[in-house]
Order: C-alpha cells, then structure tokens, then sequence
C-alpha cells in the first residue's frame, strides 16, 4: 500500500467515526436543563422513547461498523506487502463500510418517519410536544399567562358536536370591529344584529387539521356591556357526519385589546405583550351533532332550596359601625411646580424659557442652572449638586424627568453661557378616603370625587357630608352639636363595617375618627329547613355542560329576560307600585314610597368554562379583609331565582321538520307553539336564536328545567326545585331564605395535589387544590386583580402557573363543588383545577393560589393560610409549605 492510499484510509475512518459520534451524541438527551423548584416531573412521551431507544440502537451499530473499518485499516496499513492480508483487509474495509452506508440510510428513514409522526400528530391534536417547546403549539402560552382568560372547547378536547359553538373570554376588552365585519367585508363593530356579525376570518381563523387555507364562516355575539367574550357560531356543523375532524383555531394580532394597553394606548395589538404574536388551539369534532339538552346540576345550586325561615330564639345587639370626619381648616387644592424668573449669564445672552416635564416631581423647591458645554451640550445643577448632561437639539435643550431649555432670540448658546431659575415645588391637594376610594378637594365646583374647597369649616363639613351621601355603603351627616363634624354611618349593620377605611393625607386640616362599634348580631336559631344564610352569600348555579353566555352574563338588567332574582312573596309589588317597605317589592328596594325595579339589581357572570352562573348584589355592605368590597343580598329576605328555558326552534306545518330527521312531525305545546318532534314525543332541542333569549348550551340546545331529558320550552309554569314538581317544565325556579348575618370567616386549603416539590407529576395532570369552603367560581381564573385603597394600588393574585424555565405554558382553570364528612347531601366545599397544556420534560412548575380567590361569602383567601404553614407578617405568605415574602412576580422568595 502507498503512503498516499494509508493517509486517505485514515482520513476516511476518522471522518465515519467522527459523523456516526455526532450523529448519536445529538440523538440523545443528557438532562442538562433540569431545574429544582416546585412540582418536578416525570419525563417522554411514547414516542420520544422509542425514538432515543432507536438512536441508542443505531449508535451501537455505527461503533461496530467504525470499529471494523478502523480495524481493516490497521490490518492493511500493518501487512508489510503480503497480499493475502492486503485482500482480508479489503475485504472486510468493504463490508464494513457497506454496513456503515446501510446502517446510516437505516437512521436516516427512522428519523424522517418519526418525525413526519410527531409533527402530524401535533398538527392533530394527538397531545405530542417536541424537543423544544411544550403545549399544545405555539401560542398556547397566551392562554392563562397572557391576554386570553378562557376557550370553549378547551385545548385538546375531543368528541365535541358537529354544532358546537366556540368561545373565547380575553383578559382585555377587545375592539369589535377587528373581530366582525358586515355582508360586504368592511370591518364594523359587532352588534349582535345581521347588520354586522359576520366573522372576519383573515383576523379569527377556523380551519381543519393544520392548513389555514380555508377558514369556516361564522357569525358573532357578544353579551350586552361585555367586550372581553366573543361567541363564534359556525354557520354549518363542523367536521364530518362519518369521521372526527380535528379543528384549529386561530387569532391573529390584527384583533386589538381596546383596553390594557402599554403606555395607555387607546388600542393595541391582543397579543402585543405576549411571547407569541397570536394565540392558537386545537380541538377534535365528533361525528355527531349534539341534541342533548343542558340542565341545571342536582344540588348545584347555593344556596340551596329553604322552604322555612329559621325561627330566631335569641339575638345579641345588632350594630352599625360610625367614624367621623372633623374639619380644623381650609384644605389646600392642588397646585402645580411654577418657575421663578430666569436670569443669563452674561447678561446679554439669549432669553431662555424653561417647561417642566409632565413627570416632574421633586417635592421641595430647587433653584436650577444649565451650563453651556463643548460639543454643544449642557449641564444641569441643582444648587451645586450636578444632576445631568443634554445635548441641544437646534435651540432646545431636554433634561429628562426635569425640564426643557429652549434658548429664545437667535438660538446662539456659546461655552459658557448660564441660565439660572427657581422652581416652587408642587403642592398636593388634600384628599380624604372612604373605602377603596379617595376623594380630593378642588376650587370651583365638586361633584363625583372631588369636594369643593371653604374657607368656612361648616360649609367645608356640608360640601363632605353632600358628596360622601352620594355612596351606597354608608350615610354622611353633620354632626348634631359640632357643625363641622360630618358623622359617617355603615348602612349595613355589623362587625364588617369597622373595616370601612377612613383616612385623609392631612391630618392637620381634617382629624379622622376610625369606623368603630360595629357589632353582628349573634343568633341563636332552630333550623326550620335549611339553615337561612348569611346576606353576603354570592348566588351560584352550576349547569352540567357549557351554556351560551350570552343570555346569562352581564347585568341584571341586560339578562332580565333569562334570569332574575327577586322577592319571593306572592304579594311582592313591580316597578312603580307603591310600598312602605323594601320587602313590600319584588326588587327589594322601596324609595319615597315607590318600588323602584321588578328584580334585585345586580351582575350575573359566568365562569368554570361556562358552566358556573354567579350572581352578586350591587348593594355594598363592608370590604373582606383583603380591602375589597363586598355586597349583601337584603337583609333578612326570601329571594326566588327565575331562569327562562330558550326557545324552540318552530314550525307550522310538517315539511318544516323535514330537514331535522328523526323530528319529522310538527306538534302543538300546550297551545302556545309548535315545535317538531319525534315518534316518542321528544321535541327538536335546538332553541330559536332570534331573538336569542333564555338558557341554551354552546351546541344552542334549550334548557331542560326538570330534567327529563326532553327539551318542552319555556311554557307557562316552572320546575321548582323546592317542590320539585316534574310535571311542570321548563323553566327552572327555587327559592331561599337570608338572615342578617355576615360570614366573615376566610377559606384555607386543605390539600394540594402535587405536593410542594413533588415528583413524578403526570405531564397532563392538572393541579389540584382543596379548599374547606365553598370558593366563588368567578374568583378561580388566572391573573390579578388590582384596587386602590386610598391613594394605594393593590394587586391581588388569582390562579397562577408558570415554569421555572420562563417557557410560556398556557392553562385554564376548573371547579368542582364537593359534599364533604359528614356527607349531608349539599356540596361544603370546592376543588379548584389548574388545567394546562402539556408540560415540559425536566422543568419545574410553580402554581400559586393568590389572595383575589374568595369563598362564596366573598372572603379573600390569606395566602397564609395553608397546611402545615403559619405564617408572620415578615413572611406573610405559604411558600412550599414555608412561611416566606413574595417577590413581585408572585414568586417565593426562597425557592424549596
């Protein structure tokens, strides 16, 4: 052999040897991320196993193909001429080598097929993630750690119905005119009318599997007064009437949040601050349109059917919490920095003006110089203490977070040149704070949060007492001996009026007297039937599948047609009637002798991916220990809660059911309408959407108020879940009574599911958190909430999840109400689910469980309050079962 030939021999084992080692060293996955915090996890999916057993295969393969080239090699290069050796060499080089070729086309065919079935299996929906990026696709982080708080169907869902609609609830308003377009394709604001709800399918996408390029015709509704929820309704059933169809939903940046926005711009792209410039998920349809109609859950409802009130037997004193505010003097009104005369160094330089910036803040009074210097820049001081450098641009000089020189006459400004000037501080105008609020003193006019400034102290306490009257928590008077004493009462009775914050930033002006001797009144009572319940109970109704939101969520008045609360009295006056008394009206609400309303005033919101109605009273009565308000259903009352079932699609003649097999016949409802039904006499479930009124669920089936798995619209009389007359149908009503009683008592966990650190978790397994109470459903979503108490914002956390490897994971939350020991038939406590798209392998998670979670009575959860955790108010807040602080970012402080 030549010396060339043993040198490219060489070459080329060195060359098989290095591309096989790459090959399998890239193959394989070391674990060189794993990060220790909170929930650890268990790692692969069944297809990344096999595809790492493969390349392991295939990497022992290529070493003992190298390793006989290498051997062949050393044989021929070692033969010293003998040509009987020189051929075993070639021979066994050639072998080799065609081992090694075949061995690599043999990879190569695995890696392509493994890879086309990852990549069609996410495109499906099939729950597969790849090497480097967990969840359901890109995009899902938007979902929970973004701007979208919810979506029907969820992620991943499968066997959903051919006409199921879908749902989308932003964290942010959005702007309807980039989700809806008119007949003609120009885009309008949606209205809930064929005038404008048509889909805009190039910003909301609907497609099959993974090609965007046909998108699904769809119209638009939205509750009234909501802009955060969107209903998407297909005009045509989804999918296949013989297989499942897996579906993509898009949305675009090109919808724009019309609120949230950074710098408070008036709009913005919805997706602008998040990892991902869109938001996308998928979702399996069935085969089958759905025809089942939704009903309310049996014992899902709080609070429950009450047919007596308690008999009272003895009642401790019963009272309001009263402060004070006392005037000493005139207070100041706000008055901004002001700039004194400016003086030039020399004194024939040019005349210079100076602007403050708008962020201006020093408190005190400043006398400034700008100094002219090389390379046309200045200098700014204050007295003598050096605050900055600028650079002129033409005339004007800018000094960022101070002022702007802009130099008059020519705009010369030579070295050296000095302008020289005092600024007066600003003055803040003196506020008062009642509750949440602040209220400021202005000259001229008050009205709303602003009092009008007196050199007179009794005028000054009338101007106070006439703007505080204005709330709902609380009455404002003058003082009976003292005339410039404005006495504040709560209006609700009870221990949780002396938690109404009183509070002004100068005291010298305005002395505050602190809410105090408020008392509840402690009952003892014989149970009648059920328990009455305390007056800031939140009414809660939990229907077995998603229902429409847009008949159900919004303000009383908006869904008055739906569902009301109101006086259960068969004697009860409507609006306008007259009345001595609140309880004489079905509104619970009498003013001058006159029923003011025909049903308690209030918002309705849903939650617990639609499946959870929530309503809550306007009438503030106290704040829960976290600051926030809370509102009281009327004070010892017997509230009924009417819901109007949706209804059914009709018809006049036989040939109108033609088209909805096996519905052929059209019948008569007890001569009010007619509908078609079946040879059972099970009518079409599908509910007239236009108008669209009542309860239906997503797939636009009508409410089954008493069960019976039959669809009979909303006829004359309800299902009353106190007698539970299942003839009656199908509407759905109970009633309840309420005491005077208060239930400030907070909620505490009582199990987690994973433990803190634990291992092993499932990739797809939701975490899981007992509480001991029953918890507000609206309360369980991702985020915060944020409130000013005084002149103080406060954010408090919701539902929280997020890895420790800042990897956007998108999840959602879910409820279940539970009947705990002693089992008595009537749900006492609430799961809570973080669910979420698939994990990432070797990557901790944290979830958090912020204090904007409240129980059914509107008390905020202590993130103190926990397990085996007692915390100090050093360390306020359960961190891994330790007492720790919490970082801004919601995370522990010290992480286990």
């Amino acid at each position: 052999m030549t010396k060339k030939n043993k040198y490219i021999l060489a070459f080329l084992s060195c060359l098989a040897l290095s591309f096989v080692s790459i090959q399998a060293a890239s193959a394989l996955d070391v674990g060189a991320n794993v990060v220790t915090n909170t929930i650890k996890l268990s790692n692969d999916s069944p297809i990344q196993i096999a595809s790492r057993i493969i390349n392991i295969f295939m990497m022992f393969l290529g070493i003992l193909a190298v390793s006989l080239t290498i051997f062949a090699g050393f044989k021929w290069m070692t033969s010293a001429g003998n040509e009987e050796n020189v051929a075993a060499a070639k021979k066994i080089l050639k072998n080799a080598v065609i081992g090694l070729v075949i061995i690599l086309s043999s990879w190569g065919i695995v890696a392509f097929i493994l890879g086309r079935l990852i990549s069609d299996t996410a495109n499906q929906g099939g729950n597969i993630i790849n090497n480097t990026r967990s969840g359901f696709g890109l995009g899902s982080g938007a979902l929970g750690s973004c701007t979208v708080q919810s979506v029907y169907p969820e992620p991943e869902q499968k066997e959903l119905p051919r006409n199921t609609a879908i749902i989308v609830t932003f964290k942010e308003d959005v702007k309807l005119d980039t989700v809806c377009v008119n007949s003609t394709d120009t885009a309008c604001a949606c209205d809930n009318t064929s005038a404008c709800n048509r889909l805009n399918k190039n910003n909301f996408k609907i497609y099959e599997g993974s090609s965007q390029a046909s998108s699904t015709d769809a119209i638009v509704t939205h509750p009234a007064g909501d802009n955060k929820t969107i209903v998407v309704t297909p005009l045509s059933p989804l999918g296949s009437p013989s297989d499942n169809t897996w579906y993509t939903t898009y949305l675009s940046n090109d919808i724009q949040a019309a609120s949230g926005c950074p710098n408070d711009a008036a709009a913005c792209g919805m997706f602008d601050t998040c990892a991902t410039d869109y938001y996308r998920w998928q979702f399996e349809v069935s085969n089958k349109l759905d025809l089942t109609p939704p009903q309310v859950v049996l014992n899902g409802i709080f609070p429950e059917p009450d047919d007596a009130r308690d008999n009272v037997v003895s009642n401790s004193i019963l009272a309001a919490a009263s402060g004070s505010f006392k005037v000493n003097g005139m207070p100041q009104a706000y008055v901004s920095a002001e700039v004194g005369t400016i003086s030039s160094v020399p004194n024939d330089a040019q005349p210079g003006t100076i602007t403050l910036e708008p962020n201006y803040n020093e408190t005190t009074d400043v006398n400034f110089s700008i100094t002219v210097m090389l390379g046309d820049k200045a200098r700014l001081y204050n007295g003598t203490d050096y605050l900055g450098v600028a650079t002129f641009e033409n005339n004007n000089v800018i000094f960022p977070g101070y002022l702007t020189l802009a130099v008059g006459g020519d705009g010369s400004h030579p070295v050296g040149y000095m302008w020289t000037f005092a600024v007066t501080a600003a003055q803040k105008a003196d506020t008062i704070t009642v509750g949440a609020d602040t209220y400021t003193f202005v000259n001229g006019a008050g009205g709303g949060y602003n009092i009008s400034i007196s050199s007179n102290p009794v005028q000054q306490a009338t101007n106070i007492a006439s703007i505080l009257s204005l709330r709902t928590d609380i009455y404002a008077s003058i003082n009976n001996v003292n005339d410039f004493v404005v006495d504040i009462q709560s209006k609700v009775a009870g221990f949780a009026g002396n938690s109404i914050n009183l509070d002004t930033n100068n005291d010298a002006i305005i002395t505050v007297s602190p809410m105090q001797g408020g008392s509840d009144s402690v009952q003892t009572a014989v149970v009648s039937d059920q328990k009455d319940k305390p007056m800031n109970s939140t009414i809660q109704i939990n229907f077995n599948e998603a229902v429409n939101p847009v008949t159900v969520s919004g303000n009383a008045g908006d869904v008055s047609q739906t569902i009301q609360v109101v006086n259960e009295s068969s004697t009860a006056q409507t609006n306008g009637a007259s009345c001595t008394a609140n309880s004489d009206c079905l509104s619970y609400k009498c003013e001058a002798n006159t029923c003011v309303g025909d049903y308690v005033d209030g918002k309705f919101e849903i939650s617990n991916g639609y499946k959870t109605v929530e309503f809550r009273t306007n009438n503030e009565c106290g704040m829960n220990g976290c600051g926030e308000k809370i509102y009281c259903l009327p004070a010892d009352s017997n509230l009924q809660i009417k819901i109007r079932t949706a209804s059914l699609v009709d018809c006049a003649v036989n040939d109108d059911c033609a088209a909805k097999a096996p519905y052929n016949t059209c019948a008569d409802n007890s001569g009010l309408f007619k509908s078609c039904r079946d040879n059972s006499g099970q009518n079409y479930p599908l509910a007239k959407i236009t108008p669209m009124i009542g309860v239906m669920d997503a797939a636009f089936n009508a409410l089954d108020g008493n069960r019976d798995g039959n669809a009979d619209g909303p006829l004359s009389f309800y299902y009353d879940e106190n007698v539970q007359n299942d003839t009656y149908k199908d509407n759905y009503r109970w009633s309840f009574f309420v005491n005077s009683q208060i239930d400030a008592t907070p909620p505490k966990i009582t199990n987690i599911i994973p433990v803190s650190a634990g291992a092993s978790a499932n990739l797809s397994d939701p975490i899981i958190i007992d509480f001991d109470k029953l918890i507000m459903s609206s309360s369980l979503k991702s985020g915060s909430i944020k409130l000013t108490v005084g002149t103080t914002t406060i954010e408090h956390k919701l539902l929280n999840l997020k890895s420790a490897a800042n990897i956007p994971t998108g999840y959602w939350t879910s409820s279940e109400n539970l009947d705990a020991s002693p089992l008595d038939g009537q749900p006492d406590m609430t799961r809570a689910r973080i669910n979420h798209s698939m994990f990432g392998e070797n990557i901790d998670y944290v979830s958090q469980v912020g204090s904007g979670v409240k129980d059914i009575f509107q008390n905020c959860f202590k993130p103190s309050s926990g397990p085996s955790c007692i915390a100090t108010q050093a360390r306020p807040s359960c961190c891994n079962n330790t007492s720790e602080s919490i970082l801004e970012d919601g995370s522990c402080a010290v992480n286990n």
